[in-house]
């Protein structure tokens, strides 16, 4: 029960802190100092960075799992983009 609690503690704050880069990405472009051009090719950025999160958490809860071979093969396809 304590680990799928942490599970779930650690899902929220992931998905707390994706939400909130996706709301303000404009007032935090605009405070790195990017253009309106530059502002609007980032915007993809802001899906990169949920999915790394997302894909991060997904293999570390894979670490925990009996089948660690997946978690392996994960972060060995990180590397290749997928």
């Amino acid at each position: 029960m304590v680990c799928s609690l942490d599970a779930l503690i650690r899902l929220a704050i992931m998905v707390v802190w994706a939400v909130l880069i996706a709301i303000f990405w404009s007032d935090i472009a605009a405070w790195m100092g990017f253009s309106v051009s530059q502002k609007n090719a980032t915007s993809l950025a802001v899906g990169l960075i949920i999915a790394v999160i997302g894909f991060r958490y997904a293999a570390e809860m894979l670490k925990c799992l009996p089948e660690q071979c997946w978690s392996q093969l994960t972060h060995a396809l990180m590397s290749l983009g997928v």
